[in-house]
């Protein structure tokens, strides 16, 4: 019986690892909200602490970005590691809103707005709604 019992304690803790949480979501974690440079322009984008602006662009070290208030949003430039590449990408510092700025290989710039809210007010969307709601997420 004790044999029975001690097998029991070694193969229990395994037995739902099955079930694991593979995803973002499913381990609490909103994935990041992934824009093209297209999607930006004249937008309010809102984000959160836990859910950044991620810019989907080919040649990521090439694009900059600027914001008014580096209290509020941070700027993160693209890189290529060589292994792998990191896409530019605006992070929430603090709740606020902040007008920004991203500029391609070109030079040319598109404004927008960032809105960072608390993560419990996040909206779904990502977009305000001056966009009439439609989805970027």
């Amino acid at each position: 019986m004790r044999k029975i019992a001690a097998a029991l304690l070694l193969i229990l803790p395994f037995l739902g690892l099955g079930g694991c949480a593979t995803t973002q979501e499913e381990v609490g974690m909103p994935a990041p909200l992934v824009m093209s440079p297209a999607d930006l322009e004249a937008e309010e984008i809102t984000i959160s602490s836990r859910r950044p602006l991620v810019i989907d662009v080919d040649d990521p070290e090439h694009w900059r970005g600027n914001v008014d208030d580096n209290s509020i949003v941070m700027f993160t430039s693209g890189e290529d590691h060589g292994k792998y590449l990191t896409n530019p990408a605006f992070s929430a510092v603090d709740v606020g809103t902040t007008g920004a700025t991203l500029a391609g290989p070109n030079g040319e710039e598109i404004a927008f707005t960032i809105i960072v809210v608390p993560d419990a007010e996040e909206q779904r969307d990502g977009v305000g709604s001056e966009n009439g709601g439609q989805s970027h997420v």
